[in-house]
């Protein structure tokens, strides 16, 4: 008799079998793909800065350092030691939401290509430009890596006088309770003059405020904008468009965002609200800027870092006076990079449209509180004596321009 095998078996052999040619199948196309994904993102100058630049964003640093030329890129552990100095707004939490590509130049053998990139910071959205040169070797794609700050100080050992503050307080050893003795006055300020404006069919307020006494404050501002029959219908505070540690006699403008407003003759006053405390947090004040070019269309210029400590989120904060002195527009920018100690960065300050500012109402004094008590504007001969004094202004026919550098040191905000 001839054996047979019982057709279950058989059919649990073929689906064994049938198993492990899907399994087979599957590695080789995933082999094949990645292959392919691979040479694809080397295979033009787009496909390699997006590619570059995904890398960057997931911090797959061994990846991106594959897609610089392997005759001019350093070792791999110099790469990483060079990106973990330069700090900045990049540095920390960032991540990439979009990206612009333009093709400048390019040939058979190299190309330019002009990279636009927003991300989404802590802060805020910050957009950076790289230019990104490449070359092709064999048909695939590199980039030649940019060099770092090869600037070195000229000092390898330096010491700075330092102005410090403490408020070490009045309690007494005691059950009873002495918080009180703790209070301090709170420090006069005095706002130098504001306005509403609209640009770009938004509300802003911009001002500027001095720190009169003799101890370093902290500053805050917050705006109240009312209707003919004194109802609030909008209100904010100043952000990061401010100075808000301010040594003793030191000046800031500011700037609120309102927002757009559908009805803005609605609007019939404003009222600012100014308030300031002593503070003893170490602040650092050894910072310059030194103007290279004044231009129609942008300022260029370097913030300079002359302290012991490093810079890691430089900040500019810039401001338009017309030929009264009465400022009508302030912004900031930041820094891609960190400016460590002893060494500069450079910036560029595009002028925003000037002519699309709308004055809509000035400040009045009796609209301005400091501490809850009204505010005694600066007379406007002060206000001019004052432009002269504090600040790199450059000015032009009808506007001048005052720019001021702040940053964020993390080693004092630990």
């Amino acid at each position: 008799l001839l054996f047979s095998r019982p057709k279950s078996e058989i059919n649990i052999r073929w689906g064994w079998q049938l198993t492990w040619v899907v399994l087979l199948l599957a590695i080789s196309i995933g082999i094949a793909t990645n292959s392919h994904l691979k040479d694809q993102e080397q295979s033009s100058p787009t496909n390699l800065a997006l590619a570059y630049f995904d890398a960057l964003d997931f911090k797959k640093f061994e990846k991106a350092y594959a897609y610089l030329d392997p005759s001019t890129r350093p070792t791999l552990d110099q790469y990483i030691l060079e990106l973990s100095v330069e700090d900045g707004i990049l540095a920390s939490f960032a991540k990439l939401d979009r990206l612009e590509q333009d093709v400048i130049m390019e040939d058979d053998d190299s190309a330019l290509v002009e990279v636009t990139a927003l991300w989404i910071t802590s802060l805020m959205e910050y957009e950076s430009v790289h230019y990104l040169k490449m070359i092709n070797n064999d048909g695939e794609w590199y980039i030649q890596k940019e060099d770092i700050e090869k600037r070195t100080p000229p000092n390898q050992f330096y010491n700075l006088p330092e102005l410090s503050f403490k408020n070490q307080g009045r309690r007494k050893t005691n059950t009873n309770l002495t918080e009180k003795e703790d209070i301090l006055d709170r420090p006069e300020v005095s706002v130098l003059g504001s306005r509403l404006v609209m640009k770009d069919s938004s509300l802003y307020i911009v001002g500027e405020l001095q720190n009169i006494d003799n101890v370093p404050v902290y500053i805050s501002v917050e705006t109240r904008l009312y209707n003919s029959k004194g109802k609030v219908i909008k209100k904010d505070a100043v952000m990061d468009k401010i100075v808000h540690d301010l040594l003793p006699k030191e000046v800031t403008s500011f700037r609120i965002d309102l927002g757009t407003h559908a009805d803005i003759d609605s609007i019939s006053d404003y009222v600012i609200f100014v308030k300031s405390t002593i503070t003893d947090k170490e602040m650092y004040k050894y910072t310059g800027v030194a103007i290279n070019s004044s231009e129609k269309e942008s300022i260029t210029g370097e913030i300079q870092n002359f302290g012991t400590y490093e810079i890691n989120v430089p900040q500019v904060l810039y401001s338009y006076y017309d030929n009264e002195s009465n400022i009508y527009w302030c912004d900031v920018m930041y820094l891609q990079k960190g400016i460590r100690s002893q060494r500069r960065k450079p910036f560029t300050i595009v002028h925003p449209k000037l002519n699309t500012i709308t004055t809509i109402l000035e400040g009045k004094k009796e609209n301005t509180y400091v501490n809850g008590s009204q505010n005694a504007l600066m007379t406007l001969e002060n206000k001019a004596d004052h432009n002269k004094r504090w600040q790199e202004i450059i000015s032009d026919k009808n506007t001048s321009i005052r720019i001021q550098s702040n940053g964020f040191v993390y080693q004092l905000n630990k």
